[in-house]
């Protein structure tokens, strides 16, 4: 068994054959860990861009690449090519910090290859999801712990390492991965890459709700109990889609309290994902209007 920590800098381009913006990969960094979670090899390799022959600055400035530096380079069919025999035969589990650079792998093999599917990749596991999992950091709020932040967290010292560049920012993720790494809390992490669902689950497109009319919507959502004695409240306003979610204000007429309740409907390739909460109101005599205060009651879906 071997893992392989893949690391991907792109660049944002308009591609008239396309006619939209795409993400052209420019950079690919690698390095191959054994059995024991040890460092034995590792990879670089420039993409000569063949969508455009300029960088944008945003990338130029994130990264200190310039069109000369990827001139250097490869097409990316061939750097794939170079990349697959790289890997070789032996069992592998590749990772990348994040998903995202799984997106834009799948987002150049149907540019390139005209394919559905990423040649090399068998099993995949997301290096971050799994390494939040294991450090302190958010883990319900959908904020995603950055490679950086997790560095320091592990007291890692990055002077050394230029981040933001391909093959530095994989080393620095393998390291935290070797260090955090337990095979029983990581074995459900790791995905088989080889069945459509995978691709089925990689390019769903989750969508938040937007309209309170929708049939997709559990009525039986937007009602609310008061948090202080349990009983029933009664909706005083007209719900508003705001931020992603739906707002309203609500009145319990038993203890004679306002409350602000937040609903946020999700369409995830499992199934509708719901969030719900209600907060106390109070009257600010400074301002003439509602404040939330800090106290929140969160109800599970």
């Amino acid at each position: 068994m071997q893992y392989i920590i893949l690391d991907l800098e792109w660049n944002g381009v308009y591609s008239k054959k396309l006619k939209r913006y795409f993400n052209e990969i420019i950079e690919f960094g690698a390095v191959r860990l054994d059995g024991h979670r040890r460092l034995t090899d590792s990879f670089h390799m420039f993409v000569r861009p063949q969508v455009t022959s300029q960088l944008s600055k945003v990338v130029t400035d994130l990264t200190s690449l310039s069109i000369d530096d990827l001139e250097q380079g490869f097409s990316f069919p061939k750097v794939v090519r170079h990349f697959s025999r790289w890997i070789g035969p032996e069992e592998t589990i590749l990772m990348t910090w994040g998903d995202t650079d799984l997106h834009m792998l799948l987002e150049n093999c149907q540019y390139f290859f005209h394919s559905n599917r990423i040649p090399f990749l068998a099993r995949y596991v997301d290096v971050q999801q799994y390494c939040q999992s294991k450090l302190d950091g958010p883990k319900t709020t959908g904020l995603q712990l950055g490679l950086s932040k997790a560095a320091q967290q592990m007291g890692m010292d990055l002077d050394e390492n230029e981040m933001h560049r391909a093959l530095d920012d994989s080393r620095v993720a393998g390291e935290i991965f070797a260090k955090l790494f337990d095979e029983e809390s990581f074995r459900p992490y790791v995905k088989d890459a080889t069945v459509d669902e995978f691709y089925d689950r990689l390019t769903f497109k989750n969508t938040v709700v937007n309209d309170i009319q929708s049939p997709l919507i559990d009525r039986r959502a937007l009602q609310f109990c008061c948090p202080d004695c349990g009983n029933p409240v009664e909706q005083s306003s007209p719900w508003l889609f705001r931020h992603r979610s739906f707002r309203g204000d609500f009145l319990c007429r038993h203890c004679n309290k306002k409350y602000h309740a937040r609903v946020q409907f999700k369409q995830t390739y499992d199934g509708m994902e719901m969030k719900r909460s209600i907060l106390p109101c109070k009257e600010d005599p400074d301002q003439g209007k509602e404040k939330v205060t800090q106290s929140t009651v969160q109800e599970g879906a």
